[in-house]
């Protein structure tokens, strides 16, 4: 401590003598900032000696003061690599869920109908019977059910029809028309015939309405009447009455007499119509609608081939070596994983192959190479001059190595050689005994 305590003594004499040249008046601490200081080369260069030999003495290096300005000085010297770690390209080598070859399949619903028309979609583990089941519908699977669809595979089970009625039109002053209760195509070209006759003696005020023939061709025989029985007072049917008549089976406040043997007036709807009466040789009288534009109703159903369930060797790296190349590219069940990779991947295994839906392909291990430990080699003296000490920073700013960042963790001052300890981003290149501007700062961020 003896040794200390002198040292310490003769910076304060070469303090005192700096503030007497200088004209200081008051008594200035001995942890004068630096910059101070600094107007002093020698007293500066003094107290950072003495600085030296006291880290020595105390068997350690001072840390420096986080309240100093940071210093920036530049100069020369040579790196050597210490620990160095080269570039490595990333690289998947691995199995993958892939599309295979196409299977054929044949899926047909049970009931005919739109309510028919669904979807099944591959979990890349059930087989087209188990995803069949687990429909609402009913279905019958003749090719193919023991296929395991590719993951995300969906088959669209489509085509499914609903039955349209076949109709007809009366042509009239007011159309009527008419559609078949029966769905389907079964009716088509089928026909309703109209006849009115002369107006009658019917049984009091009654109008007389017949519906004969087969249901391929109806007949529908309006005679109205001529008042004999009613008090000289005729009662007539108009269009949309008969509208009524088939609709019902009666007219309202009108008394009609229905006879239809064969329950032929039951067999379609109708609509249209007016207050036009139906007359013998006049309106409605021999007009003939025939039924067209009926459909059957049709099934839904798959038939088609689709892409299996499979597994596939993929084997590929990036074109560069470094960290970038670890991506991950994920299937979209179309693409095969040279178009998904795209440009900078190479693939000399599995590269046609189409990862299914999902599917991850994960370059992994890509790595910058790195300096990650460096001996830098000053000139004679630069060192100790710089104030250079461990936990300061170096800034290589020319070279290969340009913009890296190191941080002091052993200074030699007798041989002027400090060892930097990479603290900064990848780098880009190495050097390798090679002079090299640096560039000193006592803080770094």
């Amino acid at each position: 401590m003896g040794k200390a305590k002198n040292l310490v003594n003769k910076l304060k004499r070469l303090h005192d003598e700096y503030k007497q040249s200088r004209g200081f008046r008051t008594q200035d601490k001995v942890d004068l900032k630096d910059e101070v200081l600094a107007d002093s080369p020698k007293a500066f260069k003094y107290i950072r000696s003495i600085q030296r030999r006291l880290d020595s003495d105390f068997g350690q290096q001072l840390l420096p003061n986080p309240d100093k300005l940071a210093k920036e000085l530049t100069f020369t010297g040579d790196v050597t690599e210490v620990d160095f770690s080269a570039a490595v390209k990333a690289s998947f080598d691995n199995t993958v869920d892939v599309e295979g070859a196409p299977a054929a399949v044949i899926i047909t619903a049970d009931v005919a109908g739109a309510a028919s028309n669904d979807s099944i979609t591959g979990d890349g583990s059930s087989d087209v019977d188990t995803l069949v089941a687990a429909l609402p519908e009913s279905y019958t699977v003749s090719v193919g059910g023991t296929v395991v669809p590719a993951n995300g595979e969906v088959m669209d089970i489509d085509g499914g029809l609903d039955a349209v009625a076949a109709e007809a039109t009366l042509d009239l002053t007011a159309d009527i028309t008419l559609t078949s209760v029966a769905a389907g195509a079964s009716r088509n070209s089928e026909t309703l015939t109209l006849q009115v006759l002369a107006a009658a003696a019917n049984p009091g005020d009654t109008v007389l309405v017949d519906f004969t023939g087969t249901t391929a061709a109806i007949v529908c025989t309006v005679t109205p009447n001529d008042g004999t029985n009613n008090g000289a007072v005729p009662v007539d049917l108009t269009t949309a009455e008969l509208t009524e008549l088939i609709n019902n089976g009666t007219v309202a406040g009108k008394n009609v007499t229905l006879t239809d043997g064969s329950s032929l007036r039951a067999l379609q709807t109708a609509s249209g119509g007016d207050g036009t009466a139906l007359a013998d040789g006049g309106e409605g009288d021999g007009e003939v609608a025939t039924f067209a534009s009926g459909a059957d109703a049709v099934a839904a159903e798959y038939d088609d081939s689709v892409p299996i369930q499979d597994t596939a060797t993929i084997t590929g790296e990036a074109d560069v070596a470094g960290a970038a190349g670890n991506q991950s590219f994920v299937g979209n069940g179309s693409d095969d994983i040279d178009t998904l990779a795209g440009a900078g991947y190479t693939f000399s295994a599995g590269g046609t192959e189409v990862p299914v839906l999902g599917e991850v392909v994960e370059f992994t291990g890509g790595a910058d190479e790195i300096a990650a430990k460096l001996e830098l080699q000053l000139g004679s003296g630069i060192a100790r001059e710089a104030g250079v000490v461990v936990n300061d920073y170096v800034q290589i700013l020319a070279g290969t190595l340009q913009g890296r960042v190191y941080k002091i963790i052993a200074v030699n001052y007798s041989s002027d050689l400090l060892t930097l300890q990479y603290e900064d981003s990848a780098l880009s290149g190495t050097e390798s005994n090679k002079a090299v501007k640096l560039k000193m700062s006592g803080s770094h961020s």
